[in-house]
Order: structure tokens, then sequence, then C-alpha cells
């Protein structure tokens, strides 16, 4: 429903935040990422996810995209609802969930308030082929990264791809930056 906000960040507690857009206070609930470095009075884009409930309607917020569509992921299994996928990402953060997840690294999940050993069971269980193996930055999953950002950006999966296999793989993987830019100086020179 409500895909990202932007406004004016003006106000954080440990809960969330409250974003001012266009005069309205928008009350998010957030990662633990969502809003790190950032300040009251900064202007902010967050993603968002709407979860409507029969009694109530409430807005959570993200640092990425990323996070938002593990957040999403992670409600799929039984018994995980909005606020234990929230809890999940905050304390672990999403790589570090994801890799866990992969593999099934019981120890790690059970290190989260309200996630017992059968719960962790049941996110191995039903996410670990959603998830895939462990993601390192590997070639193939730094391309997977960067075609993922172009997707994000807007840009269709198949130009993402053509423009990901032209970019030399840099001398520093776990930096996409350089590479995000020479994908898109080649997907602009192709429009």
């Amino acid at each position: 429903m409500i895909a990202f906000v932007k406004g004016t960040l003006t106000e954080i507690s440990a809960l969330g935040a409250v974003v001012d857009v266009g005069g309205v206070g928008m009350n998010l609930l957030t990662s633990a990422n969502a809003l790190k470095g950032k300040k009251v009075g900064d202007q902010v884009q967050v993603p968002t996810v709407m979860v409507v409930r029969e009694d109530h309607m409430t807005l959570y917020g993200f640092a990425d995209t990323s996070e938002k569509e593990m957040f999403l992921l992670l409600q799929t299994v039984s018994g995980v609802g909005p606020r234990m996928a929230l809890n999940l990402i905050s304390v672990m953060g999403e790589q570090k969930l994801s890799n866990a997840i992969a593999n099934s690294d019981v120890g790690s999940l059970t290190s989260v308030p309200g996630i017992g050993k059968k719960g962790a069971q049941r996110l191995i269980l039903e996410l670990g082929d959603k998830i895939g193996s462990p993601k390192n930055l590997t070639n193939s999953s730094w391309r997977e990264s960067l075609i993922t950002a172009l997707v994000g950006l807007g840009w269709n999966r198949k130009d993402a791809a053509t423009a990901a296999e032209q970019v030399e793989t840099p001398e520093n993987e776990a930096d996409l930056s350089d590479s995000l830019r020479s994908a898109l100086k080649i997907l602009s020179k192709n429009r």
C-alpha cells in the first residue's frame, strides 16, 4: 500500500520514528538500521510495508529494499508475524540472518529474543531453499547484488543483468559503488 515514506524526520524513539510527510506525521516501527546515522530534522526516504489488521494499521520501516524483502519473506513462515520478523532483522541484521538460515545455524537464530529451538528449526526448514547458499561476496553474488541494486533503481532485471555482465569485477567486491556507476553508464548509453 505505502511503498516508502519521504519527508522530514521529526522524532526518533527506541521503537521507531515519526516522519513529517507534507504536514502529516507518519509513525513508523523501524528496524535497528533503518535510521542509522540520521537525526531529527534530516530528510529521509524509508522503504515501508503497511500491515493491516482487524484492529489497527502499522507502518514498518527499513534501511533498504533488501531488509524490506527479508521482512516479507520471514512472515511466510508459520508463527512469524510482523513484530517477530522486525525483531529478527533488528537483532541479527539482514545479511547475518540470511547466512544463519542458509547455514542451518540454530544457535545464532535462538539468540534472538522470542525464537526458541523449534522456531529456529522452522525458519531454516521453511526458508532454507528460498534463501539458498550462504551469502559471501563471491563473483556471482557480487553480480547479483549489483543486479538487485539496479532493479531497485528502476531498471528491468534483463537490462540490469546485461549491464552487470559487462562490468569488471572490482578489487574490493564489498564496495559496489564504482560498479554501480559503471553499470549505470552502460545502461544510459543503451537507452
